[in-house]
C-alpha cells in the first residue's frame, strides 16, 4: 500500500484491567481458576497478529502474557475483540487484563486501572504518496486537511489534540471494523491521512 508516513509525537502502550473489584479477588480468581483471560485485538502486526494460515497469535502482547501467565502458574486464554470494546469487557469480566498496544487516557482512567507503559510508540499520520501537498507536519495540520478518525469519544479526542487544525471526518466504528478500512479512506481520496502508531505504520 503506497503510503507516506511522517512523524508527530511520543504514545504509549500499557496493561489494562479493571478496578472495580479488588485485585485479590481477581489473582484468586486467576489461580483457582488455572486461566489467565486475555483480551487482545487479533489484527494488529507486531503486537497481536492471528496467522490466517497457522491460526497461531503471536506477537509482542501474546509473549508478554505468556510469561505473564507461567508466572502465575497458569495458562493464558486469548479473547479477541475490537478496539472499542476493551472496557465493557474488563468491566463485565469477560477477560482479567487487555493488552492490545492500548494507549492512556483521563476518560480510559476513570473506569479502569493501568500498569506502567511497557510500550512507546511515536504516533505518526499517514498520507498517499501522490499527495504532493501533504510532505511535512505543518503541511498536514491545516483546515484543508480531511482526517479520517473512527468516531468514539477517546480517539476523537485524540485527533483533536494531535492536530488542532485540521478538519476531521469520523470513520463510524462498524467500518473501521473491517481491517484495512481505515487506510481505504486515504486511498479512495476520501480522506487526506489517517492517525497511526509505529506498529500500524510498519505494515502499511
Amino acid at each position: 500500500m503506497k503510503l507516506l508516513i511522517l512523524l508527530l509525537l511520543i504514545a504509549t502502550g500499557a496493561i489494562a484491567s479493571q478496578y472495580s473489584y479488588a485485585a485479590q479477588d481477581i489473582e484468586t480468581e486467576i489461580r483457582d481458576g488455572g486461566v489467565l483471560r486475555v483480551c487482545v485485538v487479533s489484527d494488529y502486526a507486531g503486537i497481536s497478529l492471528r496467522d490466517p494460515r497457522s491460526g497461531r497469535l503471536s506477537g509482542l502482547d501474546i509473549e508478554m502474557s505468556k510469561r505473564l501467565a507461567a508466572k502465575l502458574g497458569v495458562t493464558p486464554r486469548y479473547i479477541e475483540i475490537d478496539w472499542v470494546g476493551f472496557i465493557a469487557n474488563l468491566e463485565q469480566r469477560r477477560c482479567h487484563i487487555a493488552m492490545m498496544g492500548i494507549w492512556v487516557s483521563a476518560g480510559r482512567e476513570e473506569k479502569i486501572d493501568f500498569s506502567e507503559p511497557y510500550l512507546a510508540s511515536s504516533a505518526y499520520v499517514a498520507v498517499a504518496r501522490a499527495n504532493r501537498r501533504l510532505q511535512t507536519w505543518a503541511d498536514v495540520n491545516r483546515p484543508s486537511t480531511v482526517v479520517s478518525v473512527v468516531n468514539t469519544p477517546d480517539l476523537m479526542q485524540r485527533a483533536k489534540n494531535l492536530l488542532p487544525s485540521v478538519t476531521i471526518s469520523p470513520l463510524p466504528l462498524a467500518t473501521a471494523m473491517v481491517r484495512g478500512s481505515t487506510a481505504a479512506e486515504v486511498m479512495s481520496g476520501r480522506a487526506d491521512a489517517l492517525i497511526v502508531d509505529y506498529s500500524m505504520a510498519a505494515s502499511l
